[in-house]
């Protein structure tokens, strides 16, 4: 038994054209995933796709800065226009931050501790205080 077997799954790797993202894709791929590559630079993700390819997966690129929501829209609309699905996404695109870690762990314990059940309303406060954008 094969356990990771990915076949006929789709994968959102973002900052997949380098570093940690581009090893995580190699994993995927190599599990037999389908992979959308998310990154801001375009000839980093034409480089990633090449590589990516030679382990014989079917990749995709965008290029996009995640921190505008209309890019991060238009990322995910090609996404589903080209593969038909999302089932995997490895959010590993990163963007500088003016908010101490010690704030953000203090408001994920308040929220998880206070509320039984976590609401969207919840998940925007930590979105909020990471400073993501929802899509």
């Amino acid at each position: 038994m094969n356990l990771f077997n990915l076949k006929e799954k789709v994968a959102i790797v973002t900052g997949g054209n380098g570093g940690i993202g581009l090893a995580y894709a190699k994993g995927l791929v190599k599990a037999g995933a389908k992979v959308a590559i998310w990154g801001r630079n375009s000839a980093k993700n034409e480089l990633a796709k090449k590589e990516l390819e030679s382990f014989g997966g079917e990749i995709m690129i965008f290029a996009a800065d995640l921190t505008n929501a209309a890019e991060a829209r238009e990322a995910f609309k090609a996404t589903i226009a080209h593969f038909g699905k999302v089932d995997i996404c490895f959010a590993n695109a990163g963007a500088p931050c003016a908010i101490r870690l010690s704030d953000t762990i203090r408001t994920i314990k308040i929220i998880t501790i206070t509320t039984p059940i976590v609401t969207p309303d919840d998940w925007m406060v930590v979105a909020k205080v990471l400073q993501v954008r929802p899509l």
